[in-house]
């Protein structure tokens, strides 16, 4: 799986998607609105710029999700290939899309 190099960046909301967190953009992009969504400890737009090495929280209703990202999905991947994108933090099972 090829990811960006080190220092590229890509929207929360398309790396949300890419990732199979959510179901579309759009619902990323809500979800970032409603305030949901965390980009290392502050709440996030959905045109906020992520790296590699981040630390991602989605709050959903059933779910807290925290993860750190490890690599930068260069296209929408299935479940299974996003995992490798990101390192799950203690008691934060990502499980969605």
């Amino acid at each position: 799986m090829a990811g960006y190099t080190k220092g590229e960046v890509l929207r929360i909301d398309s790396v949300l998607f890419r990732l199979r967190l959510v179901t579309s953009r759009g619902q990323a992009k809500r979800a970032c609105e409603n305030g949901i969504v965390e980009l290392n400890g502050k709440v996030a737009k959905p045109s906020s710029s992520v790296r590699t090495g981040d630390f991602i929280r989605v709050r959903f209703t059933d779910e807290d999700l925290g993860f750190t990202l490890i690599e930068l999905p260069r296209k929408s991947l299935s479940k299974t290939s996003a995992r490798g994108c990101y390192s799950v933090s203690a008691g934060g099972a990502v499980e969605r899309g």
